[in-house]
């Protein structure tokens, strides 16, 4: 029998793929589980997605474009430099994802996924573009793409290193080296890096944010009482 893709039926499929990935975890999820809790038969979801692992992908994107957007749209809004911008956002997603065993783990189980490093190279390589332009520095589009692929690939050992406690040194510091390394692009001195990071930490500590449901965008907003 022939399907119709139904734009209903999918998003019935990520809402239970999101709600199981994420108190279960993708590894533990069955497909017959999607399936009942979706309402459908198990051999619909093929017909939409070739893999869990493929709705995982979807539910990732969205989730990191949503909380990028509404980190950037209603808390940061107020900023002018863009390269605090972008680092502060990083910093902020950072601590969010260590900070919630069920997204720490979701993100694990599918950070192998070419998908996921094609997406986070993307995003990253937008926002070396925006920084460069931000610091009037001409960079071959060439060269930031290739900036892109290792500072993603940074990214990923990272996000091991932390979760699997492979290291001692707290989240902040191993995300300032990180920082140090990605603005070493823009032609900036040590102290003129120095001074952007530390104004993104501040950023970051400023901001209080209340988890929601699941992959939702939390609740965000500025602490201004410096307390």
């Amino acid at each position: 029998m022939t399907y119709r893709k139904s734009r209903q039926t999918q998003q019935k499929i990520i809402a239970a793929a999101e709600k199981l990935f994420y108190e279960k975890g993708v590894a533990d999820t069955l497909q017959q589980e999607v399936a009942d809790l979706a309402g459908i038969n198990r051999g619909l979801i093929y017909h939409y997605f070739k893999t869990k692992e493929a709705i995982a992908v979807i539910i990732f994107q969205q989730f990191i474009s949503d909380f990028s957007q509404k980190l950037r749209s209603e808390i940061l809004c107020g900023e002018t430099d863009e390269v605090v911008i972008s680092i502060t956002s990083g910093r902020v997603l950072f601590r969010y994802l260590m900070s919630i065993g069920e997204l720490e783990r979701f993100y694990n189980q599918i950070a192998a996924q070419s998908e996921v490093t094609q997406f986070i190279e993307s995003e990253v390589l937008r926002d070396l573009k925006g920084e460069a332009e931000f610091c009037g520095v001409d960079i071959p589009d060439v060269t930031m793409q290739v900036y892109a692929g290792i500072l993603t690939g940074i990214e990923a050992n990272i996000l091991e290193l932390i979760s699997r406690k492979r290291t001692e040194m707290p989240v902040d510091d191993v995300i300032s080296i990180y920082n140090m390394l990605h603005l070493s692009l823009l032609n900036l001195t040590g102290r003129q890096r120095s001074e952007k990071i530390e104004k993104s930490i501040e950023l970051a500590d400023s901001i209080v944010i209340t988890p929601k449901n699941a992959f939702a965008a939390p609740i965000m907003c500025r602490n201004t009482s410096g307390k």
